[in-house]
């Protein structure tokens, strides 16, 4: 496994559910660090696979799935887990970001962040499940869904949830 392809292909993990434009500075400068039971490589096709309680931290940036895989040409990410789980700290002063999903996508050169099968994203006491979540890192779109896998039944729902604004302005009449 060489060493120097392995981190940039690594690196793109840690971009799963945020840019590192939304990420705590020192999380790029930090090592990162991959725990699991099993790993391997292979440098002809690029790909790498973490198997087996797979952890990968940066900094702030925690990634928790039963198998990580990476490919370097394509710059695809996908953490599968039951569920996968993803969590940063956006900023010092502002909550984690923890996400989950049983398939988290990154398509690095497509800027695309896809949670699939029971898909959350919080901060805070801000909430968006579904199914499906799709983010667009560049445009900073976001697109929830909750199609039904069987069409018998009645799709399910996507919930957001959106905390009161806390307003410190001085109201007078």
């Amino acid at each position: 496994m060489s060493i120097p392809s392995t981190s940039l292909i690594l690196l793109a993990s840690l971009l799963i559910a945020t840019h590192y434009s939304y990420a705590l500075p020192s999380d790029q400068q930090q090592p990162i660090e991959i725990f699991s039971n099993n790993a391997q490589h292979d440098n002809k096709s690029g790909q790498s696979s973490y198997m087996g309680d797979v952890i990968v931290t940066q900094g702030s940036i925690k990634v928790e799935a039963d198998t990580v895989t990476i490919q370097r040409e394509t710059a695809i990410v996908e953490a599968t887990g039951a569920p996968a789980r993803f969590q940063q700290q956006p900023e010092i002063d502002q909550p984690p970001i923890n996400a989950h999903a049983n398939t988290i996508y990154y398509a690095r050169d497509k800027g695309l962040v896809e949670l699939n099968g029971n898909a959350s994203i919080e901060q805070g006491d801000t909430l968006i499940t579904g199914q499906r979540i799709v983010y667009n890192v560049e445009l900073q779109t976001l697109d929830a869904s909750s199609p039904s896998a069987d069409k018998s039944q009645p799709p399910q729902r996507v919930r957001v949830v959106i905390p009161p604004q806390a307003t410190t302005e001085n109201t007078t009449p």
